[in-house]
């Protein structure tokens, strides 16, 4: 019984080492990646031999097992030096999307963060209850990601205040019977 006993406790501690050899031999990520994996994200501080250390996007430092992070998909956002932008945006009924489309096509091509390849894409991507559904897709450095994403939102909503392209958002209408 001590026998099985000891060797419950080592199957954890085997496969973890297993997994870190595993994470040392055919790196999925190094030293500073931020990743994605066992649905952690954070930035990786340290590989050890039986666990890895991350701190999240708040600083706040998670040990991780590395037999949870190398059995599960692993996203590593640092392998590429570039990274694609999705931006949903509705316009009423009432607008001209193509015109909404060229605004938004001026303002890619006015920005220099944004790459010129894979060119920008703006497109009617659906019909929705309330809006036309416009996708717009860009491409940036890394580095750049969270200042494009934010800019150009806060661009295209100015622009689109200026033409007059409204923004709308779902509306319920409630009858009481009389």
């Amino acid at each position: 019984a001590a026998g099985i006993a000891v060797g419950l406790a080592l199957k954890e501690s085997l496969g973890n080492f297993a997994a870190g050899v595993m994470i040392l031999i055919f790196r999925p990520f190094k030293i500073g990646d931020f990743v994605d994996g066992a649905n952690v994200m954070g930035t990786i501080k340290e590989i050890g031999i039986f666990q890895t250390r991350m701190t999240d996007p708040s600083n706040v430092e998670i040990i991780m097992p590395n037999a949870t992070i190398y059995n599960s998909p692993i996203k590593n956002f640092s392998t590429h030096p570039t990274r694609r932008i999705e931006i949903a945006v509705g316009i009423d009924y009432a607008n001209d999307p193509r015109q909404a489309k060229e605004i938004i096509t001026s303002l890619c091509a006015a920005d220099s963060r944004i790459l010129p390849e894979p060119a920008p894409l703006v497109l009617v991507n659906d019909f929705g209850a309330s809006s036309i559904d416009l996708l717009i897709r860009v491409w940036v450095n890394a580095s750049d990601i969270l200042a494009v994403q934010t800019e150009l939102r806060e661009q295209i909503k100015q622009r689109f205040d200026e033409e007059n392209i409204a923004i709308p958002f779902p509306q319920m209408v409630l009858r009481r019977p009389e």
